[in-house]
């Protein structure tokens, strides 16, 4: 079983918001998938498929916390199509740790404490011993996509950081655009 859908759609063909969803069911459906599986949104977003960001911003809203209206079909369908039970299955399907090498190893790397790493992985002190000096052990499915879905959040994390930079007092800045 594949803990992580594809992609739902090509960020580059959205079309205008004539054609987009009413929002709000969907938010609720998130919202009821992440209660029934006690997983992060960020996961559910993982496991149906959809760029986190519009899930982001489904659930938290825009800047200045405006609630999202719309939402993209292909989103909208992929979050509706995700049932719990699809989440539970992979809870319980367990898998070579093999993959979670590289994943963990660079969450180390970039400074994240080990036991930051089992937090979000939700791995034990011995998993993540035996995954990094690459003995075999096996893990949930789900823990892959706890993965995944750590590693998508810190990269977008990075993207939106990386237009802004700190004044003299500490505070986050708009850089200014190049002429």
């Amino acid at each position: 079983m594949q803990s992580v859908r594809e992609p739902c759609c090509p960020t580059s063909t959205i079309p205008g918001p004539q054609s987009w969803v009413e929002a709000a069911p969907f938010r609720a459906k998130l919202r009821l998938l992440m209660a029934e599986t006690d997983l992060p949104w960020q996961a559910v977003a993982v496991a149906a498929g959809v760029p986190l960001e519009p899930v982001r911003t489904l659930l938290f809203g825009r800047t200045g916390g405006r609630p999202l209206r719309r939402l993209y079909p292909p989103h909208a369908r992929a979050l509706f199509e995700l049932e719990a039970a699809d989440l539970h299955q992979v809870r319980r399907t367990l898998v070579p740790a093999e993959q979670l090498t590289l994943p963990v190893g660079r969450l180390l790397a970039a400074g994240v404490p080990e036991v930051e790493v089992r937090r979000q992985l939700r791995l034990t002190p011995d998993q993540v011993r035996r995954i990094r000096r690459r003995e075999p052990v096996l893990v949930s499915a789900l823990t892959l996509l706890l993965a995944e879905a750590t590693r998508q959040d810190r990269a977008a994390g990075r993207q939106r950081d990386a237009g802004r930079h700190r004044d003299a007092r500490g505070h986050r800045v708009l850089r200014p655009r190049a002429a």
